[in-house]
């Protein structure tokens, strides 16, 4: 399971990107059990400007780094083959993002 924190930086200009400068997979969890009840912690820090984080998890057959490199995700979900998508091989599943503000 990853989670992937940014920052929040308000209406963007260019409508079509697809990146944002600061979105990176910040932390990871192995997962070891395949019943009852894991828990994980993932300290923000101090939070002195609107951030996001969500999660991400998958089953663990199909990663590879994601489209923009290793350093920003590690793991990300692979690319599927033309022809050969088949669900079951390749489980993700995405939060909504959890928004954080600032005490003023």
């Amino acid at each position: 399971m990853d989670v992937i924190q940014g920052d929040v930086t308000g209406p963007v200009s260019d409508k079509d990107a697809f990146t944002t400068p600061s979105t990176k997979v910040v932390q990871s969890y192995e997962v070891n059990r395949s019943t009852g009840t894991v828990t994980f912690t993932y300290q923000l820090g101090a939070v002195d400007h609107p951030v996001y984080v969500r999660l991400r998890g998958t089953d663990g057959k199909r990663s590879a780094p994601g489209l923009l490199g290793a350093a920003v995700d590690p793991n990300g979900p692979r690319i599927d083959v033309y022809g050969d998508a088949d669900p079951w091989n390749d489980l993700w599943f995405y939060s909504n993002p959890i928004w954080v503000l600032p005490r003023r």
